[in-house]
């Protein structure tokens, strides 16, 4: 079972398969798939994630604490904006969390992000 915390976004979501979701800045799992998507998110500091214990053994499959699948009461709408003014990294992050896609987000501009949330324009 491997941990990875952030205190950036607690309640980080990252889509993709599996989607993950962090309570209270926690995630756990040993989901190979997963560690190999948060691996890829940690070793990026933008996100403030960090592995603080690595799983025990690669073929353990215990289901996810706080996190997990849908309808578990941490949604993206439990995230709140960025102020208009931060940074893109910033705004990355949180655009991660509401379910886009790194690569959309790299595309997005700060302004284009921040309109998107605050003003309405997104999902």
């Amino acid at each position: 079972m491997a941990t990875f915390e952030t205190n950036r976004y607690p309640q980080l979501r990252i889509g993709g398969t599996p989607k993950i979701r962090f309570v209270d800045g926690v995630y756990e799992t040993s989901d190979p798939d997963a560690l190999t998507q948060l691996r890829k998110f940690a070793a990026d500091p933008e996100y403030g994630i960090t592995e603080t214990s690595p799983a025990d053994e690669p073929g353990d499959q215990d289901p996810p604490v706080g996190g997990g699948g849908e309808g578990s009461g941490s949604g993206p709408e439990d995230v709140k904006p960025p102020a208009r003014s931060a940074s893109k990294a910033d705004w990355k992050v949180y655009a991660i969390a509401q379910g886009v896609t790194e690569d959309e987000a790299d595309k997005a501009t700060r302004d284009e992000l921040a309109a998107r949330y605050l003003d309405g324009g997104g999902d």
